[in-house]
């Protein structure tokens, strides 16, 4: 319960955003699937699974080492990241009552990150047992997979991103 109240958190607060990034990672995944080439998509993705199975985990520990160095760090621009209210159309967000910070927003956003970044890797171990990569059903998992790690990739870098304009304070 408590990771589907994360990802609630994450859709509240980054709303305007959100959507567009679904969106456009749909899209990849929906290019995937239907304009893929059957021989050549069953040829490379036994290789490119395995691919993105080394690079989840690692995405998986880097994202990790971020929290811990982003909850462990402080400094006068974090302080002022607690303090600074995140806004959207000079609108404070709330959730549960509480302003959102800009601080909390990115710690959302990473701890966001993290739990689909795993609950990918455990989808990943379990479903190839069921699902053989060359059918239809695999060309389906494969390309919601690809689409689900761009929008790992991209959370993760607006993350890092807005962590480096904390820190250098522009």
């Amino acid at each position: 319960m408590g990771y589907i109240l994360l990802f609630l958190e994450y859709i509240w607060i980054k709303r305007n955003s959100y959507l567009v990034q679904i969106a456009f990672c749909s899209l990849i995944g929906l290019g995937i699937y239907c304009f893929s080439n059957e021989q050549v998509l069953a040829q490379y993705s036994l290789d490119f699974y395995n691919n993105m199975m080394t690079v989840l985990g690692i995405l998986t520990g880097f994202s990790i080492s971020i929290f811990t160095v982003f909850l462990t760090i402080d400094n006068e621009n974090i302080r002022e990241a607690k303090d600074e209210k995140l806004k959207i159309r000079n609108k404070v967000i709330k959730l549960y009552g509480k302003e959102v910070s800009l601080y909390d927003s990115i710690l959302i956003g990473l701890a966001y990150v993290i739990i689909l970044q795993s609950a990918l890797l455990i989808v990943n171990f379990i479903l190839p047992v069921f699902i053989d990569i060359a059918t239809a059903n695999g060309k389906l998992f494969f390309s919601i997979t690809f689409a689900i790690a761009v929008h790992i990739i991209l959370v993760l870098m607006r993350s890092v991103l807005d962590f480096y304009f904390i820190i250098t304070k522009k």
